[in-house]
């Protein structure tokens, strides 16, 4: 004998489960890029300013020392009026609950703080930035899934890239077998894997790599990890399997 009262509230529940796993991975796999400014040493208290992009913060008598938190990738420097003069340039990437650094201005007319964001607002895009100079300085080459050949090989002096992948680096574009670079995100969904000083020769970039080249930074990319699918697919055939119990 068929329990319709039942059998509705079970696949009620598996349509709420389904939904919430959903918003969960949204939520997980694209975290907002931002920072946090506070008028403390310790981010103590509400922040006094919080930035999404490229943002300056004018500091006042009332601010002899500050301290900030970073969701993703920014550069920070303290800067005379016009910018054109920075002394001080810091590099962070992290995770905002996992940080917390200080700032205190030691030099006099140098009254500007200067944030700066990297890579995508969701830290998920497939895409690896290279550049000429050191933590992210100089000119950038920008590199997506279709991967890039360069006619005359450049020069990286640091590099980041976003997301859980894979990069495979050649020296000259006709060769043959490169080097791995892979994302040390640990399996966060998203996230950046920087390195703001190297050294390293680029012919050709290609997304993604063959499993017999040795990988040389970053852990392999995880093949065995449940993917949405997978766990909604399991959600489903158990609801499926408890309504037939009902039956």
């Amino acid at each position: 004998m068929n329990h319709p009262i039942t059998i509705y509230r079970v696949f009620f529940l598996a349509k709420i489960l389904v939904t919430f796993f959903l918003r969960l991975n949204n939520v997980i796999a694209q975290q907002e890029q931002f920072a946090s400014l506070y008028n403390s040493t310790n981010c103590g208290g509400n922040p006094i300013s919080n930035m999404t992009t490229e943002v300056t913060y004018l500091i006042t008598d009332y601010l002899p020392g500050v301290s900030y938190r970073v969701e993703g990738l920014w550069t920070i420097e303290l800067c005379r009026e016009n910018y054109l003069t920075c002394y001080l340039r810091e590099v962070r990437s992290g995770k905002l609950d996992e940080n917390c650094y200080q700032l205190i201005p030691e030099r006099e007319n140098y009254t500007r703080f200067l944030f700066t964001r990297f890579g995508d607002v969701n830290q998920v895009k497939t895409e690896l930035t290279f550049f000429s100079e050191p933590e992210f300085k100089g000119e950038r080459f920008l590199v997506d899934e279709r991967g890039r050949e360069y006619k005359e090989p450049i020069e990286a002096q640091s590099y980041f890239f976003t997301g859980q992948n894979v990069w495979e680096i050649l020296k000259v574009r006709n060769e043959t077998e490169g080097t791995c670079l892979n994302d040390t995100l640990g399996g966060s969904e998203y996230g950046f894997t920087v390195n703001p000083r190297t050294r390293m020769q680029v012919g050709a970039v290609r997304f993604e790599c063959r499993e017999r080249i040795r990988s040389t930074t970053g852990r392999p990319s995880s093949g065995n990890r449940l993917g949405l699918s997978e766990t909604i697919f399991g959600l489903l055939l158990a609801v499926s399997c408890a309504s037939v119990k009902f039956r």
